[in-house]
């Protein structure tokens, strides 16, 4: 007896050359440019038929697939093994890998946790409930997060995402700037334009000074950030070891770089596509460029920058951005005293008591001093995995548009794994952010030093 799932794929075969058919009938009428005669609409008709008793069929195959799938018998995990504890994103990983060794197939993907992934049981769950919310109309429980076999693989799912989402927060800017404020998308967010005044003592039975602030109101829209990253078939498959670490990397370092990238930048906002980086528009107040490599000229630099952002009215959160290469020269300085002059900047440590974000994807040429509580930031906790291996792909990490030339993933044996996250982010007003510019700390010169001794005795230096 064949298979549930064999005898759909027999129908929809069926179901698509009687739909070659009735195309082929319209085509030709509107080729000799007339209506069908009455031989072609009785044909027409016949077929029109059997395509919806196909429908049919294949509505109650589907339905009786799904039941099967509901009353199958549960996989017996030996005990110890379940759920093994895996590194963050590895389970993510194999969700990825099985979707493209599928091939999008919700129920072979099902069959392949079983087959290749025992110690992970609830992996299997996710594509079993996966495929049977492909159901359109059936006699449905309520949703719980408890039922394996509803909605708690969905909650599964979204822990398996979340740990990419960590791993991406651990690795990019915004993931480690911990004091922004969280806003929703597409809602009116009230923010203050000019300060409210400034309280004052007052003696008994005189007049107390009235503030008059100004507000406005922004609406933080959706903006999509999306990556298509093209895999060979035989990297889907399960023989290589590495292949979790590697999706699950290159996933990290992708989205971690864009981000960084992109938040960091001068970018001027798009509508509808992009936000503008935090520096873009800044107001010449709050930008001023370098003094210097010198010692002296980087506590210049510090000193200014903190007065700028505290000087327009306090910072709640202060936080500064750099690239590792500052981060490195300031803790290197050594004051008169032989001590280190910046001794808790380097490792994310501090500089002048606020935390120090360190990323290699910000430009060495500048450093960015921000008060963390206003920047208004908007993001979905989840990244959105689509796989397939049938499209045409336009091989351009900027393509055109349209897009040309084409690539066919099946005539080159690859699988092509698309995500996507939603973020957004802007100053909440002109004071948010402090830019130092023209930036070169890491240009001082070298000291001299000793050619080595070839005799065996010690040589001394100018400085000897």
């Amino acid at each position: 007896m064949k298979k549930v799932s064999e005898r759909i794929d027999e129908h929809l075969k069926q179901r698509a050359a009687k739909a070659a058919a009735l195309a082929e009938l319209l085509e030709k009428s509107e080729k000799e440019n007339r209506a069908l005669n009455d031989e072609e609409r009785k044909t027409f008709d016949e077929i029109e038929g059997h395509v919806k008793d196909i429908d049919e069929t294949l509505t109650r195959l589907r339905v009786h697939e799904a039941l099967v799938v509901r009353n199958a018998s549960p996989i017996i995990v030996p005990s110890g093994v379940r759920n093994r504890e895996l590194p963050k994103g590895a389970g993510m990983a194999r969700m990825v890998q099985l979707i493209m060794a599928s091939q999008g197939n919700d129920m072979t993907a099902q069959r392949m946790a079983q087959q290749h992934y025992p110690d992970m049981p609830d992996l299997a769950r996710i594509f079993e409930g996966r495929a049977i919310g492909t159901i359109n109309r059936a006699a449905v429980a309520a949703a719980t997060t408890t039922d394996p076999a509803w909605l708690g693989v969905l909650t599964y799912q979204s822990q398996l995402a979340g740990e990419i989402i960590e791993l991406v927060q651990a690795e990019s800017i915004l993931g480690k700037l911990t004091g922004l404020r969280e806003v929703p998308f597409n809602v009116r967010i009230a923010r203050e334009t000019v300060a409210i005044g400034t309280a004052q003592w007052v003696g008994q039975g005189l007049p107390k000074p009235v503030g008059k602030g100004a507000y406005d109101f922004v609406t933080i829209p959706f903006t999509k950030a999306a990556l298509i990253c093209a895999f060979t078939e035989e990297l889907a498959r399960f023989s290589t070891p590495g292949a979790e670490g590697l999706i699950r990397d290159g996933l990290v370092q992708a989205v971690a770089r864009f981000l960084d990238q992109e938040f960091i930048s001068a970018n001027a906002p798009v509508a509808g596509v992009s936000p503008g980086g935090i520096i873009n528009g800044i107001v010449p107040g709050m930008t001023f460029a370098s003094a210097g490599s010198s010692l002296q000229a980087m506590q210049y630099d510090v000193t200014h920058a903190v007065s700028l952002l505290v000087g327009t009215g306090g910072a709640r959160s202060p936080a500064w951005i750099m690239n590792p290469v500052n981060a490195i020269a300031l803790g290197g300085q050594i004051n008169a005293f032989g001590q280190p002059a910046f001794p808790s900047v380097n490792g994310n440590g501090t500089l002048n008591g606020y935390p120090v974000v360190q990323s290699a994807f910000v430009p060495s040429n500048i450093i960015v001093l921000v008060d963390q509580h206003k920047i208004l930031h908007a993001a979905d906790p989840s990244i959105a995995v689509d796989v397939s291996r049938e499209a045409s792909l336009q091989m351009d990490s900027a393509p055109a548009n349209p897009p040309t030339p084409l690539v066919s993933l099946w005539q080159q044996n690859m699988i092509a794994l698309r995500a996507e996250k939603f973020e957004y982010w802007m100053r909440a007003n002109d004071q948010a952010v402090v830019a130092i510019t023209a930036v070169a700390y890491n240009t001082a010169p070298a000291p001299a030093l000793a050619a080595p001794a070839s005799n065996g005795t010690k040589q001394s230096t100018k400085a000897d």
